[in-house]
């Protein structure tokens, strides 16, 4: 009978490091929320949802071609960075809002309204949260 508890507990003292090296992959090769898989900034929602079309930055840009006295400075980097779909607008940054010939020009959401924010042009949804941007368009 003491054989059978032995060789029980060397299969346990091996299979122990084993069952370490199986149970969790190295960080950032598991099937978390790496390389895009989470829930953060994505471009998708159900039909509907306010955020900009294909065709909204060109509409930009031609009214922008349009009035050449119209030119904003752009951000720093930082303040830039600080710029994300799903959060706040971050205090401290300058926001403009959109001439009133270009508000015409883009689709109008209940409850959301434009701004400009730097060279950006964000829409903004209810409590100043940023719905979409559309970066870097001058």
């Amino acid at each position: 009978m003491a054989l059978i508890p032995r060789s029980t507990a060397l299969l346990a003292f091996l299979a122990l490091p084993l069952s370490r090296a199986l149970a969790d992959p190295p960080p950032g090769r598991g099937r978390g929320q790496g390389h895009g898989q989470g829930q953060g900034q994505g471009q998708g929602g159900p039909p509907g949802h306010a955020r900009f079309g294909g065709n909204d930055s060109v509409v930009i840009r031609n009214w922008a071609a349009a009035n050449p006295g119209w030119s904003p400075r752009p951000l720093p980097p930082g303040q830039m960075r600080q710029l994300a779909r799903g959060k706040p607008l971050p205090p401290g940054i300058a926001r403009q809002t959109l001439p009133p010939g270009l508000i015409a020009q883009l689709p109008a959401y209940p409850g959301h309204s434009y701004a400009m924010v730097g060279t950006s042009v964000v829409l903004l949804g209810a409590g100043g949260v940023v719905v979409d941007i559309v970066a870097g368009l001058f």
